[in-house]
């Protein structure tokens, strides 16, 4: 009887897994998508090591999330310089993955519980913080 439990068991929580990705992903969707879009900053990351004369770069701009069909695109726009690009979109477990004008594979990870900063993460170089616009 203890087998048919466990296997029962096994079977729900199989069952549940994908569909509990699936609500973290459309949830992720959903955030970045928002009309206003979203302010980042960026800094170079603590964990690289680099010639200590670039130790406290960092910077910021917009970036909006637009949907294209199934696809997700990112409109990137840095400032103060104003130079932009879009760039194609990864949704996944919890992240969302993207290459930014410059730094290629910046992974953010997504925190609902943080109001001020809900994506966090880093690319190569840099790590990177958005903020509801």
């Amino acid at each position: 009887m203890k087998i048919a439990h466990v296997i029962v068991l096994a079977g729900l929580v199989s069952f549940a897994a994908p569909f509990a990705l699936a609500q973290s992903t459309d949830e992720i969707r959903t955030q970045l998508l928002r009309p206003n879009g979203w302010a980042f900053d960026w800094s170079l990351s603590s964990t690289h090591k680099f010639d200590s004369n670039q130790t406290g770069q960092s910077g910021h701009g917009e970036i909006l999330f637009q949907a294209r069909g199934d696809a997700i695109v990112a409109t990137i726009r840095s400032l103060p310089s104003s130079s932009s690009c879009e760039r194609d979109v990864t949704i996944s477990a919890g992240t969302v993955m993207f290459n930014g004008c410059i730094e290629p594979a910046i992974k953010l990870h997504f925190d609902s519980a943080d109001h001020d900063f809900p994506f966090k993460g880093a690319g190569g170089l840099n790590d990177w913080r958005l903020k509801p616009k």
